[in-house]
């Protein structure tokens, strides 16, 4: 290997890496939500996601509307 594919490999690594990084430290299944600052559920830590709650209520609904 020459030197710059070891310099692009490290590179590569490095970004997996940070990635992996970033996934972990993310904090949960909330963590991407925009309502977990003033989400009971969130808070609590119990309970069920009214967000998640609502989006498959709408993909039921778009799922029957689509098979009509």
């Amino acid at each position: 290997m020459s030197p710059i594919d070891l310099v692009i490999l490290a590179l590569v690594i490095a970004v997996v890496a940070l990635c992996v990084r970033s996934l972990a430290r993310s904090g949960g299944s909330c963590s991407s939500c925009a309502s977990k600052d003033s989400c009971a559920v969130h808070l609590s830590g119990s309970g069920e996601c009214p967000a998640a709650k609502r989006m498959l209520e709408r993909a039921d609904e778009a799922a029957d509307r689509a098979s009509r």
